[in-house]
């Protein structure tokens, strides 16, 4: 049996991809790469922005609710002694004066500076009526005799009223049972003033309850600070506030409804208002607010904001004499929200 040959075995071809090959690739990858970084890039800001602009939007709604409630609260307690309270002697100092005021607006020194404003009220739970005092208390005695067996607590500041000038608060340190005409002694530190039978003073409630506090915006930041506690620090409340501008809200024919727009400014400077009488301190009705509020993302592609604030409308300027809007321009590359309101001084109103 012949053997045949076998056919010789052809070297086979090889098979594969090239270095050049290889670098295109790996150059076509980083450019896909590079594409979807950007895009990514791209979206992402656009996500900062919109959350950062929706930020501002619910920084303002929680300032405005809260300047709201504090204003909704002014002259609580103030407004229905307010004629006692204004035989008060002005300090001069709108922590420590006893005037009966319900807000005092302070301008900022343009239209591009806030404003600021200082609320008082009473948070007394009990009593806010004058209480007479029964029996004579000396200048530096540390008892009050007054008629009002539920009307004050361990805890309490009273603001006492000569009638001539002389006021003074003191925190009541003790209260003794009432004896059969209904009479306790309020113990305190220690009277400044001489005080006669039939003088009066009032309760304004706990003195660890804030009584009178100042809203300020300062670098961007609204705070609130106490101005019954000696050396009290501010408190921060929002941040990224661009401006708060505020108007009084005057009733001037006596009819109970605003008639005017004015700002704190002229015969309704702080210091004029310190010192209003009872009658006048009634012609403030409300107030009207301002505020703008930035956004804290950087937005390359932002102008320059142009705000106005306080403009009447044609028929808002039947029924009111409107001064000038107020009108500003804020730096670009930040969005910005601009809200206002207006708050009625329901206390002044209610106890007019």
């Amino acid at each position: 049996m012949r053997m045949r040959p076998l056919p010789p075995v052809r070297a086979s071809r090889q098979r594969g991809i090239s270095l050049i090959e290889l670098m295109v690739g790996v150059v076509i990858g980083l450019i896909a790469v590079l594409v979807i970084y950007q895009t990514f890039a791209v979206a992402e800001g656009v996500k900062r922005q919109t959350i950062s602009a929706g930020d501002a939007q619910r920084t303002g709604m929680i300032a405005m609710y809260l300047l709201g409630t504090e204003l909704g609260n002014a002259g609580a307690g103030i407004m229905l002694n307010q004629d006692d309270l204004a035989t008060c002697t002005d300090t001069g100092n709108v922590a420590t004066t006893l005037r009966p005021f319900a807000v005092i607006v302070t301008p900022g020194a343009n239209d591009d500076t806030p404003d600021s404003i200082v609320v008082n009220y009473g948070t007394s739970r009990s009593v806010v009526t004058p209480s007479v005092f029964m029996a004579k208390t000396d200048a530096g005695g540390t008892s009050y005799t007054v008629q009002s067996p539920t009307g004050f607590k361990k805890g309490d500041m009273v603001v006492v009223m000569s009638g001539s000038g002389e006021c003074e608060r003191r925190e009541i340190t003790a209260v003794t049972a009432p004896d059969a005409n209904g009479n306790v002694v309020l113990t305190q530190a220690g009277s400044t003033h001489e005080y006669l039978p039939t003088m009066r003073l009032i309760n304004i409630g706990p003195a660890t309850s804030t009584q009178r506090v100042r809203f300020d915006v300062v670098s961007g930041v609204l705070r609130s600070t106490d101005l019954v506690t000696a050396g009290a620090t501010a408190q921060p409340l929002a941040s990224s506030i661009a401006n708060l501008k505020l108007q009084y809200g005057i009733d001037t024919d006596g009819n109970g409804t605003v008639d005017e727009w004015t700002a704190a400014t002229g015969d309704y400077a702080p210091d004029k208002v310190r010192v209003f009488t009872g009658a006048e301190l009634r012609r403030i009705k409300a107030v009207r607010m301002g505020l703008i509020v930035r956004s804290d993302e950087f937005a390359r592609d932002a102008p320059a904001f142009d705000w106005t604030l306080f403009e009447c409308t044609p028929e808002e300027a039947t029924i009111y004499v409107c001064p000038d809007p107020l009108e500003g321009t804020l730096p670009a590359n930040y969005r910005y929200r601009v809200y206002e309101t207006i708050v009625p001084l329901r206390n002044p109103m209610w106890n007019r």
